[in-house]
C-alpha cells in the first residue's frame, strides 16, 4: 500500500518541531495550526454524521446550519474559515502540517471510541464497518513515483459470505480520469472484479458485492490517477465500509466480472449468477 501523507479534511502525526515552526509563521489573521487542525477534525466528523443519516439532514440548509453551529463553537466565521483555508492553500507546508494533525486527531478519537484497533483494522465485528487502515487523506503529486494507492486485506474470521464493500472518497483537482477497482479471492481458484472510471470532482463510489458461495480469501483494489500534467490531486476522507449480506442489493452482483484461473491463464465471464 502506498501511504501518502494527510485525510478528509484530513492523518499520522505532524512533528512538534514542525508545528511550532509552522505557528510561527502563520499569520495573526488566520486560524491557527492547532485551532484549524480541531476545526477540521469536527467538520469532518459532521460531514460523515450528516451523510450517515441523510434523514436528519436531508437539505443543503440542515447541513449548513450544522456547520455553522461549529463555527460558532470555535468562535470563528465562515469568511475566516474560507480565508484561512485559502492561505493554508497557498502555503502547502503548513497545510500538509494540519492535515496530519487533524487526521491524528481523528483517528485518535476512533481508537478511544472502540471503532479502530490499533493493531488490525480489519478485525472488525458487526455491519456497516469502516475496514479502511490507512490514511484518509491523499494526496497524489506528479514527482510521486507512483499514482497509484491501493490496499490488499487477507481474510479474518469477521468475513462472511455475500459480504458488500464501498470504497469511498471525495475527490478534488482532478482534472483528468481516474479509474478505481475491487478484486475478490475465493478459493478453488475463482476471481471477481469491478472497475469504475470517473472524471469528476466531488464524492465517488465503488461498491462490491462478494460471492455467496463462501467468504473471499482476499480482497484487493487499486485507485490510479494516470495523467501526471495535474499538478496535484487530492482525495479526502476515504474509507472502505463493509456491511452484511443484504438481499435487496444482491442483484448487483451480475454488473461484476467473474474469473476463473484455468491452467495459468485468465478467462472471464460476464455471465450472471
Amino acid at each position: 500500500m502506498r501511504t501518502p501523507g494527510l485525510s478528509r479534511y484530513f492523518i499520522c502525526a505532524a512533528l512538534t518541531c514542525g508545528a511550532l515552526c509552522s505557528c510561527n509563521r502563520v499569520p495573526e489573521t488566520v486560524i491557527q495550526p492547532e485551532k484549524m487542525a480541531q476545526l477540521m477534525a469536527e467538520l469532518s466528523v459532521a460531514e460523515a454524521t450528516a451523510d450517515a443519516n441523510r434523514k436528519d439532514f436531508p437539505t443543503t440548509g440542515d447541513r449548513a446550519a450544522l456547520k455553522q453551529s461549529i463555527y460558532t463553537r470555535y468562535g470563528v466565521s465562515g469568511e475566516e474559515v474560507d480565508s484561512s483555508l485559502a492561505w493554508y492553500g497557498r502555503n502547502i507546508r503548513e497545510y500538509v502540517s494540519v492535515c496530519d494533525r487533524s487526521i491524528e486527531i481523528l483517528e485518535h478519537r476512533m481508537i478511544e471510541s472502540g471503532n479502530r484497533s490499533e493493531a488490525n483494522a480489519l478485525a472488525m465485528v458487526g455491519d456497516s464497518v469502516d475496514v479502511w487502515p490507512f490514511t484518509r487523506f491523499i494526496r497524489i503529486s506528479p514527482h510521486d513515483a507512483t499514482r497509484t494507492v491501493s490496499f490488499d486485506f487477507v481474510r479474518d474470521d469477521n468475513w462472511e459470505s455475500g459480504d458488500i464493500y464501498t470504497w469511498r472518497a471525495k475527490f478534488s483537482n482532478l482534472g483528468t480520469s481516474a479509474a478505481w477497482a475491487i478484486v475478490a479471492e475465493y478459493d478453488g481458484g475463482k476471481y471477481e472484479t469491478m472497475q469504475l472510471n470517473f472524471s469528476n470532482d466531488g464524492w465517488q463510489e465503488i461498491s462490491f458485492f462478494t460471492d455467496t458461495i463462501g467468504p473471499a480469501t482476499r480482497i484487493y483494489g487499486y485507485l490510479t490517477v494516470p495523467d501526471r500534467n495535474t499538478p496535484y490531486v487530492f482525495i479526502d476522507s476515504v474509507s472502505i465500509v463493509r456491511k452484511r449480506f443484504n438481499e435487496t442489493l444482491f442483484p448487483q452482483h451480475y454488473r461484476q466480472r467473474r474469473l476463473y484461473n484455468i491452467e495459468g491463464s485468465l478467462h472471464a465471464e460476464t455471465d450472471s449468477l
